[in-house]
């Protein structure tokens, strides 16, 4: 991609299984509509930068309202800034309508976050690993922000990150049957959010 994608309201963007979308410098895929990722394990869907080599080569996937299915997906290299002015592979604002679903999917190497969500926007990771995201104590594997922004996290796993595993700042996660490992600043933090933790480690 030269140019940002842009789905529009109203539209759905179907990606099919094994297909490989690789993002240039500052170019992101925006969805207003909804982003449909599904592979399979032998076939999964990869997000990825054009030059293949490392972080903040491109902007990620951005979900300004609208909503999401990425199922066996890989988004990586991502973290150049985006149109939501964050740094992340997948970021959230206004997903308050339906939300983005990750389940069975790798959100791998960034130096900002690598799933950022915030304005009330709703999301659900199941079956995921987070790893490699983050080049200071700061960053977050996942990072949740605004009151009435909701995650369910479950069967995930957040290993070598170089700042937070989770981070809670405001709004409200669910964690069950979580592992944190090779953190750099602590596996999970809750600020002023509320969050439950079961059978995670």
């Amino acid at each position: 991609m030269a140019n940002d994608v842009v789905i529009n309201a109203g539209v759905t963007l179907t990606v099919e299984p094994g297909i490989t979308l690789m993002g240039t410098s500052a170019t992101e895929i925006r969805t207003l509509g909804h982003l449909q990722a599904v592979g399979t394990s032998g076939d999964p869907v990869l997000f990825t930068s054009a030059d293949e080599s490392g972080p903040d080569q491109w902007s990620g996937l951005v979900f300004n309202g609208g909503t999401g299915n990425l199922d066996y997906a890989t988004v990586r290299y991502g973290g150049s800034y985006s149109s939501l002015s964050k740094n992340a592979n997948v970021a959230l604002r206004n997903v308050a309508s339906g939300e983005v679903r990750i389940a069975n999917s790798h959100v791998l190497t960034t130096n900002g976050h690598g799933l950022y969500m915030d304005n009330d926007s709703q999301a659900t990771v199941e079956d995921t690993l987070f790893s490699g995201i983050g080049n200071g104590t700061s960053d977050r594997a996942i990072y949740v922000i605004g009151s009435g922004s909701v995650l369910a996290v479950t069967n995930s796993t957040f290993r070598n990150n170089a700042g937070y595993g989770l981070y809670v700042a405001d709004g409200s996660a669910s964690v069950t049957n979580a592992t944190f490992e090779g953190y750099g600043r602590d596996g999970f933090y809750a600020d002023a959010g509320v969050a439950t933790i079961t059978d995670s480690s």
